[in-house]
């Protein structure tokens, strides 16, 4: 799964405001999460939170990547403002996810935060923490998206950069708290605000609600902050948006009609139709295996506890094992039957 996770946690008196950012994919194709991330630590930078409070993870792969036309830059929207210059990354590489709710208890029993705010950014985003996470620690989250839903893509059509610069979710709240008096803007107000412009997923909300009525300065900026408006920002149009799950295949769409010789012609067209042929195996694939696994099996009352980072044609099918886990059946049942099928 393909994710952004941006954490905000407030310390007394708004003294004590660390920020964690985590960009949770790579390769040139998820260009959008690092750039989410790269944003976001230049928004609570400006708004004075300190660098030894901010906590950056990324893989790193894309501002000096090879297909990147502008090397050594990462941009968020199509006025190619960099947002890679003076980032400081304290984490690069592979990461290893631990499960974000065990997480989130152990920190709240140990008393680590006072307040906590997460924005998510991933597709089936809400089954995280719909229904799962208490409405009592002092946890707001927004996702990008509602359970068994896609979350989407936008700037997809750059004359210089052939894949997506952003995600329609974070970059709508990256702008309401980069263009609002964070001071004043309540964390209710800017999700109001994103939940109407985001209009191709539904934006949700969990945790402890009440805390909506709290300014989102206490989360991304420092106490001393000096307020700031940026009334720059411009509106996606609605082609600019594009599934998530399918960003990788406009990507190579474009390459294919940006194609200046036989030869790049030839590699596009291949490479496209190779993951179109992945998409249309791994849906009957899915398909053949909720069949088997819900023809010849009873359900239990365990299932599945971890999820691995997956490729966009198998992430858009992920909810039928999701679905099949909820209904009880055994994780090895799920096993023995992907090996059936795929053998």
């Amino acid at each position: 799964m393909e994710r952004l996770l941006v954490g905000n946690f407030q310390g007394h008196y708004n003294l004590l405001n660390w920020v964690v950012l985590v960009a949770g994919s790579f390769t040139w194709e998820n260009y959008r999460h690092q750039a989410d991330v790269y944003r976001a630590y230049q928004i609570v930078r400006k708004n004075k939170v300190p660098v030894e409070n901010i906590i950056t993870f990324a893989y790193d792969d894309i501002a000096n990547n090879p297909k990147n036309p502008f090397k050594g830059k990462v941009f968020y929207d199509y006025r190619h403002k960099d947002v890679y210059n003076g980032l400081v990354i304290d984490y690069r590489g592979i990461m290893y996810a631990m499960e974000l709710m065990d997480t989130l208890a152990y920190m709240h029993s140990k008393k680590m935060f006072n307040k906590l705010v997460l924005y998510v950014e991933a597709c089936n985003s809400g089954s995280m923490f719909r229904n799962v996470l208490p409405s009592n620690v002092g946890i707001y989250v927004t996702t990008s998206s509602k359970e068994g839903e896609a979350s989407f893509s936008i700037y997809c059509d750059d004359k210089d950069i052939d894949v997506c610069l952003a995600n329609d979710f974070s970059y709508a709240w990256l702008s309401d708290s980069d263009h609002f008096d964070i001071k004043r803007r309540t964390l209710e107000q800017q999700y109001e605000a994103v939940r109407k412009c985001t209009v191709f997923s539904h934006v949700m909300k969990y945790g402890e609600l009440e805390m909506g009525s709290l300014p989102v300065g206490k989360f991304q900026g420092h106490y001393d902050l000096l307020m700031h408006r940026n009334d720059e920002a411009i509106a996606p149009n609605a082609v600019d948006r594009k599934p998530s799950y399918q960003a990788h295949l406009f990507s190579k769409s474009r390459r294919l009609m940006l194609a200046a010789t036989e030869d790049e012609h030839e590699t596009a067209l291949r490479k496209l139709h190779r993951a179109l042929q992945l998409g249309q195996i791994v849906k009957e694939t899915f398909r053949e295996i909720v069949v088997d696994v819900t023809t010849h099996n009873i359900p239990t009352p365990t299932g599945l506890s971890k999820r691995d980072e997956l490729v966009s044609e198998v992430a858009q099918h992920s909810s039928h094992l999701m679905e099949l886990c909820k209904a009880g059946y055994e994780v090895e049942t799920l096993i023995d039957s992907v090996h059936n099928i795929c053998s």
